[in-house]
């Protein structure tokens, strides 16, 4: 409803890169996923915003419609729907570097809800696109 507020905060940009270089660690290992969707989120912001067509950053909550016609909330939701013209793509933000830890049922029950072609997975590892699923698994560090 109107009084409810965003659960993303922006941190501003900061480049995972630089703090591995200064520190020797990466950003996935102390921050945890908060930080990071963060980080993607300014990213998002900053990318969406020079781009001709017009386009918006949101997220997604499952939710169904009691008997008593009240909104109730599922567990789960999708970090970032990103509606580009007529797309709609959703993100997932992950700490891990390891894709083939991370679970991404909830991201392939929204692609296959919503007839979404494919969907992203935010993470700490290298790029890699699972055809079968349709989810290409992305490095944060390179949006």
């Amino acid at each position: 409803n109107e009084n409810r507020h965003s659960y993303l905060t922006v941190y501003g940009f900061i480049d995972p890169g630089i703090i591995y270089h200064l520190t020797g660690k990466h950003v996935s290992d102390d921050w945890g996923g908060r930080i990071i969707e963060g980080i993607a989120h300014t990213r998002l912001v900053d990318r969406l915003q020079k781009i001709p067509i017009k386009s918006q950053l949101g997220y997604f909550k499952p939710f169904y419609i009691d008997k008593n016609n009240k909104v109730t909330y599922k567990p789960g939701e999708i970090d970032f729907l990103v509606e580009y013209g007529d797309l709609l793509i959703p993100i997932e933000v992950k700490s891990s570097a390891d894709f083939g830890n991370i679970n991404s049922k909830e991201l392939e029950l929204f692609m296959t809800h919503y007839s979404v072609p494919y969907g992203i997975v935010l993470y700490g590892g290298i790029p890699h696109y699972e055809a079968q699923e349709r989810i290409l698994y992305w490095p944060y560090w390179l949006i």
